[in-house]
């Protein structure tokens, strides 16, 4: 839907393929997800994905986490070569707008590799409060684990918006390790549902092969389309019956 409220639980609730939610260290936390007509100006969007929080939750406790997430098939990422000599590094792009900005709200962004339990993780600081910023991260090659050639999940890219105790107790891996929850996002420090003054918008995601970020890559309605209609292709009846196929030999 265009809409989601009193969302408490990771789930796909609106923004098709994104899931998004937490476990509320205190069990208050909830927030809305909507799509959003707010824009960086003269870029191109029509649309971002906002997020409010609508019931505050200051202390996320141990197990506490505000996360977005999004799942590629790992048949999508054999090209990358991962787990190989000659593997390549990923660069992740997005535009990001929050009244929480500077050093003591750095959200972290991560790769998980779901295939091999492994991670990569880079934070993020947003300057400027209440206005857009391109953020851009280049994850490092990945000599080790290469992806099943499936359509499993492969790959989780991920945004942290507050974490818990067990998630910060270690040392953030910045280079690709094995998978630890004390390590994923150790140097996080917003707190999406510290207050219900508080709202994130993302638009503009990208994900692409090398060191460098490039402009936005804007595909056809059509062919954006086509791909949801591998997943998903719903037929409403106006009436009583609807038909979906007509057959003549």
């Amino acid at each position: 839907s265009t809409s989601a409220t009193g969302i408490s639980t990771q789930a796909y609730h609106s923004a098709d393929r994104w899931e998004f939610g937490g476990t509320a260290g205190g069990g208050t936390m909830r927030h809305t997800m909507a799509r959003s007509t707010t824009v960086p100006a003269g870029q191109g969007f029509g649309y971002s994905l906002k997020i409010d929080c609508t019931t505050a939750d200051t202390n996320l406790g141990t197990d506490g986490i505000i996360i977005l997430t999004q799942k590629i098939e790992a048949q999508n990422l054999i090209r990358i070569k991962k787990g190989t000599a000659s593997a390549e590094k990923l660069t992740y792009s997005f535009w990001v707008r929050s009244n929480l900005s500077g050093a003591s709200n750095l959200l972290t962004c991560t790769l998980y590799d779901d295939d091999n339990s492994r991670s990569a993780s880079a934070t993020v600081q947003i300057d400027s409060a209440d206005t857009w910023q391109r953020a851009s991260v280049t994850f490092p090659a990945d000599t080790s684990g290469a992806f099943n050639n499936d359509n499993g999940a492969g790959l989780y890219v991920q945004i942290y918006m507050g974490v818990g105790s067990q998630f910060t107790s270690g040392t953030m891996n910045t280079t690709w390790a094995s998978y630890s929850n004390a390590n994923v996002a150790s140097s996080n420090t917003m707190n999406l549902a510290s207050s219900t003054d508080n709202e994130i918008l993302f638009t503009g995601f990208q994900l692409e092969q090398g060191a460098a970020a490039t402009d936005f890559e804007f595909e056809p309605y059509d062919m954006v389309l086509q791909k949801c209609k591998r997943y998903l292709q719903s037929f409403t009846a106006a009436s009583n019956y609807a038909r979906f196929a007509i057959g003549q030999a």
